[in-house]
């Protein structure tokens, strides 16, 4: 009887390799207020897993990293999506033909893209992939960003590099957060955006251009899918408690003197006064009237808290559109950045609504009209 040679691989299985996916990275946090209201806080910093922290510290603003393949649509996948009210992915598209998931028959039904969820549920969104070769070389993590500006600017660096180089995989690179001034409806901010740099003279990028053929040559990797999940039920984003502020308005001026706010340490004074800054959502907004002691004439102030349970105020000429502006985003449900003196009456000097990045067009914690989950802070 004839041996017979006993197969020993499987063509099409056994000839694949896959890195495996060892964490996530984040661009910010999760808040929750006195009140036990979550809400998105964007950092300048890189949100990291423990493993990385050995190594990089907590608040690392740049990290060391190397693309481990040279496809960029398997290192940074993009796409339009769109998330329900659990943590899977309802409809992704890429900007001509989207697949919705259709709830009763729970299969993906082509259709056009963008559709009317555009720009509100739906957004664009980037994972990317890397190896972080300081730390683990034996996997890759991941970073999701629907920042307009970070997945220009990712992309912009990828192709740059793969000119100079002839490649962009297992070259060692620099990912950093940068600040970036952008502008939304005509407000002026500063977000902290990713950017791709090769820190090389031209004698380095010979030297590495001068492995570019063996590195290609070489059969490449597949990296996992990546992990698509809803950015506002995010279960590994760091979550992070404020203290309780002392009551508000435990102040009583006299009749017929304009208000004083007690200074800080003064009983019914906030716990923090916050001058470079915080994010949040607008609860409440009043106007009052009052009368300068000196001069009998009287003016508006206005009251703006936060869900953080802080109030601060606003007056003069400007007053009344800096609350205006405000109100338009608590009706659209969006987060603002407010900035302030850093005085004893929390005086506002700015406010601006947070990038869509870092922003739920309506607030997620409200059951949504549609049934669709908006998004938060992507971390």
């Amino acid at each position: 009887m004839k041996p017979i040679n006993r197969p020993t691989i499987i063509k099409g299985l056994s000839e694949q390799r896959r890195l495996p996916r060892l964490g996530k990275i984040r661009l910010g946090i999760k808040k929750v207020s006195p009140k036990g209201v979550e809400y998105p806080s964007e950092t300048d910093y890189f949100v990291v897993p423990p493993e990385v922290v050995k190594v990089y510290g907590e608040k690392p603003k740049e990290l060391d990293i190397m693309i481990p393949v040279e496809d960029s649509n398997i290192s940074i996948p993009q796409a339009y999506e769109m998330y329900g009210s659990g943590k899977g992915l309802k409809c992704v598209g890429d900007g001509e033909t989207a697949f919705r998931l259709d709830d009763k028959s729970h299969e993906m039904n082509e259709i056009d893209c963008p559709c009317e969820h555009f720009g509100h549920a739906c957004k664009q969104r980037a994972h990317l992939r890397f190896i972080l070769p300081k730390v683990n070389v034996g996997g890759v993590y991941q970073i999701d960003t629907s920042s307009y500006n970070s997945i220009i600017d990712l992309n912009s660096g990828i192709d740059y590099i793969r000119a100079l180089v002839g490649r962009i995989a297992l070259v060692p690179l620099k990912l950093k957060r940068i600040p970036t001034e952008t502008h939304h409806e005509g407000k002026k901010q500063t977000h902290y955006t990713l950017k791709i740099e090769l820190e090389a003279d031209i004698n380095f990028i010979n030297t590495l251009r001068e492995n570019t053929s063996r590195i290609l040559a070489h059969s490449q990797y597949s990296l996992p899918a990546p992990t698509l999940e809803n950015p506002a039920i995010d279960e590994g984003a760091t979550v992070e408690t404020e203290a309780e502020p002392a009551p508000l308005g435990a102040y009583s001026p006299q009749q017929g003197q304009p208000a004083t706010l007690p200074q800080q340490g003064e009983p019914g004074a906030t716990t923090t006064i916050l001058s470079d800054g915080v994010i949040g959502m607008v609860t409440g907004i009043r106007k009052e009237t009052k009368t300068n002691r000196k001069t009998k004439e009287k003016f508006i102030v206005f009251h703006i808290k936060l869900d953080n349970n802080i109030e601060y105020t606003a007056s003069g000429k400007d007053a009344e559109s800096l609350m205006n502006f405000a109100n338009d985003a608590r009706k659209n449900g969006l987060n603002i950045t407010l900035k302030t003196k850093g005085d004893a009456y929390n005086t506002i000097t700015e406010i601006d609504t947070v990038e869509p990045d870092f922003n739920p067009i309506k607030d997620f914690r409200e059951k949504p009209d549609d049934d669709i989950n908006q998004e938060a802070i992507p971390f």
